[in-house]
């Protein structure tokens, strides 16, 4: 009996130090976002284009959502019901950024936006940081009302593009910012994710860049990350200029999100419990900071919540605790959807969930 402990000790400790690397690189390490070529673009016409997905079915591609489609040095639309042959999926096609070319690699963005361009009327300015100056997308707007909206951890502020479209379609002056140890940005010397324990900061000094710009009260939009970090600052400042708060899929406690991706890879949940412990005395982390779900005082304003059903990255149990929690927090689910998608699966519900929350905000 006690070869066997001593044995599923050496067992849990050897996956738990595994695990712990695996937090590490997958979740606090800053790196690239992998972007996989693994769609081949077969056939392609003005309205329609076919793609070959020969290993794990594509899901994104095989739905009827709304998706972009990417390719070195160009960018295009996918949406519509697909014809499924095999594996070979069509769907409705709009090109964006360069003609496609049979027999080129692509992969789907959930973006809709090809990064280094600029929709009408937005341009791009600087504001300073702690940590020095940051970039920052802006559309001109009406009013002292400004939104101001933060993309997730290894994504882009293009990424906030559909939020802002609905933000300057109610004519707020709308700010996407850059934040710490994004690509072109001043780096933590941590070289670490914070998950919003130090990027609040970032978003502390957008704030007062757009104030010292005229903005007076706030509407914050934030996607994956950027909710932490919108928690981190609401907690900590308890800033009573902003009057509503956009969350897409928010990640308010980082164990639990790291507890659901660990599932996702048939960790057992005592090796990943072993991990978290680990993960504490290598990296030195404190669950507690990273943790916006247990106390929600931080939610003092109207808050709409957007969260896909097939989030397999942040837990949709999480939203719907803090919807149960606080009676400021309207949450609406997204059938079909994964992380951040809400949008794709179901554009037209999404800018009715985001434009109601300014409404009822600036009403």
């Amino acid at each position: 009996m006690l070869v066997l402990v001593f044995l599923a000790g050496l067992v849990h400790i050897g996956g738990g130090w595994y695990a712990a690397d695996l937090l590490k690189r997958d979740g606090l390490d800053v790196r690239p976002w992998p972007i996989t070529m693994d769609l081949k673009i077969t056939q392609v016409s003005p309205t329609s284009i076919t793609l070959k997905d020969p290993d794990d079915p594509n899901i994104q591609a095989r739905s009827s959502a709304t998706f972009g489609l990417e390719w070195p040095g160009g960018y295009g639309e996918i949406s519509g019901k697909p014809k499924i042959s095999g594996d070979l999926v069509t769907r409705h096609w709009t090109p964006v950024q360069s003609a496609a070319t049979v027999g080129t690699k692509a992969s789907i963005d959930q973006n809709t936006k090809f990064e280094a361009t600029l929709n009408p009327g937005e341009q791009m300015v600087e504001f300073p940081s702690p940590l020095g100056t940051m970039d920052a997308r802006f559309y001109r707007g009406n009013g002292t009302t400004w939104a101001v909206l933060v993309h997730g951890k290894g994504a882009r502020p293009p990424e906030m593009e559909r939020m802002a479209a609905v933000m300057t379609q109610r004519h707020l002056p709308t700010l996407i910012i850059n934040y710490r140890n994004d690509p072109g940005q001043p780096q933590d010397k941590s070289k670490q994710y914070g998950f919003g324990t130090t990027e609040w900061r970032d978003l502390a000094a957008a704030l007062d860049y757009a104030r010292g710009k005229g903005a007076q009260k706030f509407i914050i939009g934030a996607n994956s990350m950027g909710g932490a970090i919108t928690a981190s600052y609401m907690r900590r400042t308890h800033d009573s200029d902003v009057l509503g708060l956009a969350l897409d899929a928010p990640m308010l406690n980082f164990e639990r999100t790291i507890e659901w991706g660990a599932e996702q890879r048939s960790i057992p949940s005592t090796i990943t419990w072993v991990g978290e412990r680990l993960a504490t005395m290598r990296f030195g982390l404190d669950w507690s900071t990273m943790d916006y779900l247990s106390k929600p005082d931080w939610v003092t304003v109207p808050t709409v919540i957007v969260h896909g059903t097939k989030d397999l990255t942040v837990p949709l149990t999480t939203s719907r605790a803090l919807a149960r929690r606080s009676d400021q927090v309207e949450l609406i689910e997204f059938a079909g959807a994964g992380h951040c998608q809400s949008w794709n699966f179901n554009k037209a519900k999404y800018d009715a969930a985001i434009a109601g929350l300014v409404d009822r905000a600036t009403d």
